[in-house]
């Protein structure tokens, strides 16, 4: 027998017993033959070499058994930061259980509208949008699922998120009580439109942590004592936000970042520089990125679950996929990373 000679649809069905229907059902739509008549049509279709025609699959079943994630920056910028690399992981392990490709969908030609328009996906995960944005509603119109990782709860679209208010709440009250009042935050824009408004929420929510934190030690942020520096969030950022602290006649005790990405930037300027952390300037962060507990001094953080917030919007996309019941708004904990970053300070 030529076991890799050319096969259609109608000889596989031909040599397993059954119908052309059922082999559809096979590959297409398993729940809709027993588990015995599948696995025998897929033991046969594998030793004649079967392959369904991804074309014709799509147009039969109208999916094209992909799972895209929307990006708002190039890839070769947005994989730079490694929180939203274990994110993708996080999907990316859902769609390989679930038999889905994941596609990363970026702006094409700085356009990210006509990325949404052109991906051939079932469905998107999101990081970060508003849902009033107008690339919210282009999704709409292309009738498929949605979900959003770090997005505003809503009623109509499910969201995966951490708990950014009580993570930034955490880490300022323990470089408060290691008895730092001279502060500088870090906090989060981006030169791209989109990404700020991708940033607006995470932000504000961090931010109103830092506040509440400040506020139970009868502080506030003043532009004196305390103060803000917005930054892209990447390693150059963090390096230029570094150029603008150093300089200042009045240095802070503290630097707390909004991101682990940007205070390894500050803590790759303080090497360079021959700035001690946490000798000279305490520093912490938030994500806890795997790069967090590698230099060294270790850096202080909050840890979030970014693989984690990946799995669980691809397995709520999946359910939406499958029309299953599933979770609208689900939000992980937080807790602080105490490493070496941060010293007690001694007036």
């Amino acid at each position: 027998m030529n076991s890799r000679r050319r096969i259609t649809i109608n000889l596989l069905a031909e040599k397993a017993g059954v119908s052309k229907t059922a082999v559809s059902f096979a590959f297409n739509n398993p729940s809709r033959i027993s588990k015995t008549t599948r696995e025998r049509i897929l033991r046969i279709a594998d030793e004649y070499g079967y392959v369904p025609d991804p074309v014709a699959r799509t147009l039969a079943t109208r999916k094209v058994g992909s799972i895209g994630f929307l990006i708002p920056q190039s890839i070769p910028v947005a994989f730079k930061n490694p929180f939203l690399s274990q994110v993708l992981q996080g999907i990316g392990s859902v769609c390989q259980k679930e038999g889905f490709s994941l596609t990363v969908v970026p702006p094409l030609k700085g356009c990210i509208l006509k990325g949404i328009r052109s991906a051939a996906v079932d469905g998107f995960v999101t990081f970060g949008l508003e849902t009033h944005l107008k690339i919210v509603e282009l999704i709409r119109q292309r009738n498929i699922p949605l979900v959003v990782v770090d997005g505003k709860r809503s009623r109509n679209i499910p969201s995966v998120n951490t708990d950014d208010l009580g993570g930034a709440e955490k880490i300022m009250e323990y470089v408060l009580s290691r008895g730092h009042r001279r502060i500088v935050i870090l906090s989060l824009k981006s030169a791209s439109k989109v990404d700020q408004e991708n940033f607006s929420r995470v932000r504000d929510l961090r931010l109103k942590g830092y506040e509440n934190a400040l506020e139970s030690f009868g502080l506030k942020i003043d532009g004196r004592n305390v103060k803000v520096i917005n930054c892209e969030c990447s390693m150059a950022g963090g390096r230029k936000a570094a150029e603008k602290i150093f300089p200042l006649k009045k240095l802070p005790t503290a630097v707390v970042a909004m991101s682990d990405i940007i205070a390894i930037g500050v803590f790759a300027y303080c090497r360079e520089h021959g700035i001690e952390i946490p000798k000279d300037i305490s520093l912490a962060g938030f994500d806890n990125i795997p790069e967090a507990s590698l230099i060294s001094p270790a850096l202080t953080t909050v840890s979030q679950s970014a693989f984690e917030k990946g799995l669980k919007a691809g397995e709520i996309l999946i359910d939406l996929l499958h029309g299953r019941k599933t979770d609208n708004f689900v939000e992980f904990n937080t807790d602080i990373i105490i490493r070496d970053s941060v010293a007690v300070n001694r007036p």
